[in-house]
């Protein structure tokens, strides 16, 4: 590792945030700060998630639908020959890899230029590795389904089905304050850390029909933010003094 930001919550409250390191293999590197940009891999599928759930929360889906009531045409054989139920998975068995789907992404992770359509044609030809719902299967490609799937669903914080994953980080971002966070590297390269990759910076990677599963960028001040919105079980709060609310 060449440098990092490690940030430390406790509940509402950030108690640390510390860099160190420089932003990449460079000589000539700037040090990380709170500020510098991260791509942050899987934990991408944590706002992927929040989407979901985000979703639900406005009546627009259940996380018990089965798939196929946002891909009719979702059709993958089941192991050892067993029959699909009607519930057939759902979509909280993509969210929490349950789904029985494999690892990869089925194309070149650097240039996955698919549509969402032509995956499940792809994917229909696959016998799922369990039975949906049975056992936990670690799956890139599942989490890159869901995220592709909800594009497909109309709510109130989107102004139409259709409206990309992409899209959606951003409305998802801007009501968590995280204003530094985005599925695009910043337009100032020089405010990115890059990956080491046998002693070179590693390339930033564009995983295309991919990126729900792997392609956030932000900041350890803006996830030090994520972070305790989930250690308040997601609860928006009046934090105002007096307000008598638990910090």
């Amino acid at each position: 590792a060449t440098g990092g930001t490690a940030s430390v919550v406790y509940g509402d409250r950030l108690l640390l945030l510390h860099s160190y390191g420089n932003k990449s293999a460079a000589s000539s590197a700037e040090p990380v700060d709170e500020k510098t940009v991260f791509r942050i891999g899987s934990v991408t599928k944590v706002f992927t998630d929040l989407m979901m759930f985000r979703l639900e929360e406005e009546g627009a889906l259940t996380a018990t639908d089965p798939i196929t009531t946002l891909a009719p045409e979702y059709k993958p054989r089941w192991p050892n020959g067993a029959v699909p139920t009607p519930r057939a998975g759902t979509l909280r068995d993509l969210a929490s890899h349950m789904a029985g789907l494999p690892r990869g992404l089925p194309c070149d992770s650097s240039n996955c230029t698919v549509s969402t359509s032509q995956m499940i044609s792809v994917m229909n030809n696959w016998t799922l590795l369990d039975v949906p719902g049975t056992s936990l299967t670690y799956s890139n490609v599942g989490f890159a389904f869901l995220g592709r799937l909800l594009e497909r669903v109309k709510s109130p914080t989107k102004q139409a089905a259709g409206e990309t994953w992409e899209e959606s980080i951003k409305g998802l971002a801007q009501t968590l304050a995280m204003y530094q966070t985005s599925s695009d590297p910043p337009l100032d390269r020089g405010n990115l850390a890059y990956g080491s990759q046998w002693g070179q910076d590693a390339p930033l990677m564009d995983l295309g029909w991919g990126s729900p599963c792997g392609s956030v960028y932000t900041t350890a001040a803006d996830m030090a933010k994520m972070s305790s919105f989930l250690l308040r079980d997601g609860a928006a709060r009046d934090d105002s003094p007096g307000s008598g609310k638990p910090m």
